[in-house]
């Protein structure tokens, strides 16, 4: 089963506050890539699995000599292919994750972990745009 964007529970699920931190910067940087994403005909959902994997861009870098560095590699093509097809090309370099910036409602932040209100506010939209797009599935 496919999550529209990532389930929340992978973000705070994590037992490492450094990987928790990743995870939600990691997001906040490709956030407006992955809504112009779901707006794509061509958009399948992707599993937890699969957005383990792209939040973990910057904190797994592998060698694309093994299988798991081929689907990380298969990913930021898929993420690559978005931004050319959304015209959002030179808005992000996925390869080069450090270097964009880090936004939350037009506030650009610190490299550090969300506040507390802030990541509420973060997970309850991803919970929300999940529920809008579960249900209209459902129909």
């Amino acid at each position: 089963r496919g999550y529209t964007l990532p389930d929340p529970n992978i973000i705070v699920g994590h037992s490492r506050d450094a990987t928790r931190t990743a995870f939600f910067l990691t997001w906040l940087k490709l956030r407006t890539l992955c809504i112009y994403l779901i707006r794509s005909t061509a958009y399948e959902p992707l599993t937890p699995k699969q957005w383990r994997k792209i939040l973990g861009l910057e904190i797994h870098r592998t060698t694309t000599a093994t299988r798991f560095g081929q689907e990380h590699m298969n990913l930021e093509r898929m993420l690559k292919t978005c931004l050319d097809e959304g015209g959002l090309q030179g808005s992000l370099d996925i390869s080069n994750l450090a270097a964009a910036p880090i936004e939350w409602c037009g506030q650009k932040l610190l490299a550090t972990m969300p506040s507390s209100p802030m990541a509420q506010e973060i997970l309850w939209e991803l919970f929300e745009i999940n529920f809008r797009h579960e249900l209209v599935a459902l129909d």
